[in-house]
Formats: structure tokens, C-alpha cells, sequence
């Protein structure tokens, strides 16, 4: 026998649904600020993440309420009798429509064949005339005799069918052919690979940076996992005072992107140092010393002077102070 459900059962799958609708939102808030800090590599400022505050919590528990409320309508107005009613007056609709479209095709087909039907009777001893003179025509002994186009008949009936196989080598090729060329280009597609290289490693998507942001972002959390790749380029098999430049000019991106100010791909050094000075508004000097030196040290074939060196070394010993400054205040607030 048929039993009805309970009549708690109701507030209870309303409640497993609340439920579980509050506890993706605030598992994909934890995903959000765990890969916004994994793929953003710390360039993007702390008051611009995703933070756990009132309006978030009021936009959650509206959304949940919303999707409940128009979960619990659409059951009402939507139910099975409800559907089944609504298909059955759209059906009724779509026959009536079609009705009176078939309807309106027939009598534009009757009136068309009527006209057509009094034309060609208008044109039949015209026609009638036209094939008279054919048949007196000397063209008339170039058509071939009725045997000879019986005897074409027969011929054409009694040529072999082609063979089945044929037809699969054929298919055969021909999906080869497309195979072949998919392959040649898609390794077209991946020798056109860009080389061109910069100070900061670029964030491309790929499958093996995906799986070691997701390592660093697994040890942040749980303090396992791969340690984090260096973000910069190796300065292996550079010369002591190009390593050194290179160095501080790479100190210079990691602190300058920990006060919410890093490069951005399209950005030149120039076009960086100009940036830092108007964000800053202060050290434009030593900026200017630390790009200059760093592209000497990275594009000229000439290495750099020690006055060059000595340089860089005092107008870094002046920015440091000024990223020490910031670092302590941001632990203050």
C-alpha cells in the first residue's frame, strides 16, 4: 500500500538544502582567496581580495533564500497535473496553428496549379506547333534510333555495381587525409611558440603551472606539498656585476609587488620606474639609477663599471628602507 511521506519531510529537505547551499558559498570563498593568492603570486593589494564581511554574508543568505523561495514556486506552480495541463494547451495551440498553415498552403497550391494549368493551355498549339517543325528539323537524324537507345538501356543496366570495399577504402583515405592534416597543424600550432622571455616569469595557464600553483596553494594551507618556484630567471652564467644588478632589480619587483604596485606584462622597465615614481611620489632618482643599470646588465654586451655598481648598491640601499618602512606598516594595521 501507497504510505504519504511525513509532513516534517518537507522542512527538512528545505533545511539539507540551505545547508548545503551555505556551505558551498563558504568553501568557494576559501577557494577564491586561496587561488587569488596562488595565481596572483601576491601582486594584488590585501584590501582588494575577497574578504569575509557583512555584505557577503547578507548577499549569501539572500541568494540561499531567493533559490528556496523560486525552488518552492516553481514545485507549486509546476507540479505534474500543472505540466501535464500546460503541455497539453501548448500541443492544442501548435495543432491549431498548423491547421491553419496547412490549410492557407493548399489553397495557395490550388490557385498556382489552376493559373499554371491555364497557361500552358494557352501555350499548348504554340507547343504543339514548336515540335511539329522538330520532327521536320535535320537535327532530327542526330537522335539515335529506338534500338540503340534500348541497347544503351540494357548496357547501363548490366554494368557491376561497385564493390563494397572500394567504397570503405575510399572512406578509409579520406579520414586519413583529414587525420594527417589535423596533426600537421596542430604541431604548426605548438612550434609557434613565443620565446620571448622577461624578468618575471608570465602566468600562462598551462597544465604543469596549474599543478604547481595548486601544490603551493595545498602547502599554504596545510604546510605540505612542493615548495613555491622562483617567480624570476635564473642569473646562472652571468658575470658578478651583471648577477648583482639583476638581483636588485629583481628585489626591486618582489617588493614593489608586495606594496600592491607590481609590473604589469606590457609595462617596460622605463615605463615601470615612471609608475613607481607617481605611485610613490618620492625616490625618482634612485629608480632611474636601478633601471638604467638593469638594462645595461641585461641588454648591452658590455658589462657594467664598478661606479655603475656602486651605484645601484646606494640607491637600492635607499629604496630598501623605504619597503621596510611599508612592510612594517602594513603588519601594524
Amino acid at each position: 500500500a501507497h504510505r504519504p511521506l511525513p509532513a516534517e519531510l518537507f522542512y527538512l529537505i528545505i533545511l539539507l538544502f540551505g545547508a548545503g547551499m551555505l556551505a558551498l558559498a563558504f568553501s568557494s570563498m576559501k577557494i577564491t582567496i586561496g587561488l587569488d593568492r596562488a595565481l596572483g603570486m601576491g601582486q594584488r593589494r590585501i584590501s582588494a581580495m575577497p574578504q569575509m564581511n557583512r555584505y557577503w554574508l547578507s548577499t549569501v543568505f539572500l541568494t540561499v533564500i531567493g533559490l528556496l523561495t523560486a525552488g518552492i514556486a516553481a514545485g507549486i506552480f509546476l507540479a505534474p497535473e500543472q505540466l501535464r495541463r500546460l503541455l497539453d494547451a501548448v500541443g492544442a495551440v501548435i495543432s491549431w496553428i498548423g491547421n491553419i498553415v496547412g490549410m492557407v498552403l493548399v489553397a495557395i497550391s490550388y490557385v498556382a496549379f489552376a493559373v499554371l494549368y491555364l497557361f500552358f493551355r494557352l501555350l499548348e498549339p504554340l507547343i504543339q506547333r514548336l515540335l511539329d517543325r522538330m520532327a521536320d528539323s535535320p537535327l532530327a537524324d542526330l537522335v539515335p534510333p529506338q534500338q540503340d537507345m534500348e541497347r544503351m538501356k540494357e548496357v547501363a543496366q548490366g554494368t557491376a555495381p561497385l564493390p563494397e570495399s572500394y567504397r570503405w577504402i575510399g572512406l578509409a583515405i579520406v579520414v586519413a587525409l583529414v587525420v594527417l592534416l589535423f596533426a600537421l597543424a596542430l604541431r604548426r600550432l605548438q612550434s609557434e611558440t613565443e620565446t620571448n622571455e622577461d624578468e618575471i616569469r608570465e602566468s600562462i595557464l598551462t597544465a604543469d603551472l596549474l599543478q604547481n600553483q595548486l601544490s603551493n596553494l595545498w602547502n599554504r594551507w596545510f604546510g605540505r606539498g612542493r615548495g613555491a618556484s622562483d617567480p624570476f630567471l635564473s642569473l646562472d652564467g652571468e658575470s658578478d656585476a651583471r648577477r648583482r644588478i639583476r638581483a636588485i632589480y629583481q628585489q626591486l619587483l618582489a617588493g614593489a609587488a608586495a606594496t600592491g604596485a607590481a609590473r604589469t606584462p606590457a609595462e617596460t622597465p622605463n615605463e615601470y620606474a615612471r609608475h613607481l615614481a607617481q605611485a610613490w611620489h618620492t625616490h625618482e632618482q634612485a629608480l632611474a639609477t636601478i633601471t638604467a643599470a638593469y638594462q645595461q646588465a641585461r641588454y648591452a654586451p658590455n658589462d657594467p663599471d664598478a661606479a655603475q655598481d656602486a651605484a645601484v648598491n646606494t640607491a637600492w640601499a635607499d629604496l630598501s628602507k623605504y619597503f621596510d618602512k611599508e612592510e612594517a606598516d602594513l603588519q601594524d594595521n
